[in-house]
């Protein structure tokens, strides 16, 4: 599972499996609905969510990399 740090509301979640944004709804009504799903889940602290809102949030880019970093494991493994 590729995991990484996704930006979120000026914060950062981690995130599984990020797409790149379509370029095709670039500046369309559906871009605000589609820059939601950039990734297919994002974590919550106890499990994988659907929705940014229930994920563990950090301040910098940084502690979201330490904190991968440190649960990796735990997070492949839910």
């Amino acid at each position: 599972m590729d995991i990484e740090p996704f930006p979120d509301s000026g914060l950062w979640i981690l995130a599984a499996n990020v797409r790149p944004p379509n370029v095709n709804d670039i500046g369309t009504s559906h871009a605000q609905e589609t820059s939601q799903n950039h990734y297919e889940k994002c974590w919550t602290g106890e499990g994988w969510g659907g929705v940014a809102s229930a994920a563990l949030r950090f301040e910098t880019r940084l502690e979201a990399e330490d904190y991968l970093n440190a649960n990796r494991h735990q997070m492949e493994q839910a």
